[in-house]
């Protein structure tokens, strides 16, 4: 008997249900009561979608996920994409940092020690400038891209300490040659003529680039 109350209650939830059907609100289609697989018209009335696809559709379109604010991610100087909390993009932060550098004097970047540490950090930054143009990292001369060097044309130490980093630094000063033709250079055995060819092309390939 019990049984049969339960069965009459259900039949009777399920015709008021169809009176007024609940409808996907992105499709519009009837809500269905999947009774086989036990649910009840209850159930049915809180839903509002005929799937989790077309829930998706409808709150994205009604509620759009906020866009960052464009102008707070391009860079104050070029305008093209930087990173969040950063006032530059790496290009130009690098550009201005190189323009600071190469105005100051080649006495603040001397150390102590004998040629080799004194000049180290004047040939860290020349290796970053040649990277920062983007000049291939090989030898100028003969193509050797395993080990290379950053020579200096006229020697660091011919420069005087109140010269200024840009000059000894500058990319007529620098090219990029093995070790060999590094040396070679230094003892004046490679044509100064061939040097001057390569020294000009590399200045009119990369002028664009060179921070002014």
């Amino acid at each position: 008997m019990k049984r049969k109350n339960d069965i009459s209650r259900l039949e009777n939830a399920v015709r008021k249900y169809y009176e007024n059907p609940n409808k996907c609100l992105y499709c519009g289609k009837i809500l269905e009561i999947k009774l086989d697989s036990g649910e009840r018209p209850s159930d049915v009335k809180r839903k509002k979608f005929c799937s989790h696809s077309h829930a998706a559709i409808y709150n994205n379109h009604k509620y759009p996920k906020r866009q960052k604010d464009v102008d707070l991610y391009l860079c104050h100087r070029c305008g093209n994409e930087k990173s969040r909390g950063a006032t530059y993009c790496q290009k130009c932060k690098s550009e201005i940092t190189l323009q600071s550098v190469w105005k100051k004097s080649i006495d603040e970047y001397l150390l102590n020690g004998n040629s080799r540490t004194k000049y180290s950090a004047i040939r860290r930054w020349a290796k970053k400038y040649l990277s920062f143009l983007g000049i291939e990292k090989k030898c100028s001369l003969c193509g050797y891209d395993t080990a290379v060097d950053v020579c200096h044309i006229k020697p660091i130490g011919d420069f005087l300490p109140d010269g200024l980093m840009g000059e000894v630094n500058d990319l007529a000063n620098l090219l990029y040659l093995c070790p060999n033709h590094h040396v070679e250079l230094h003892m004046g055995l490679v044509n100064e003529s061939k040097i001057d060819i390569i020294i000009k092309k590399q200045i009119n390939k990369y002028k664009n680039k060179i921070p002014v």
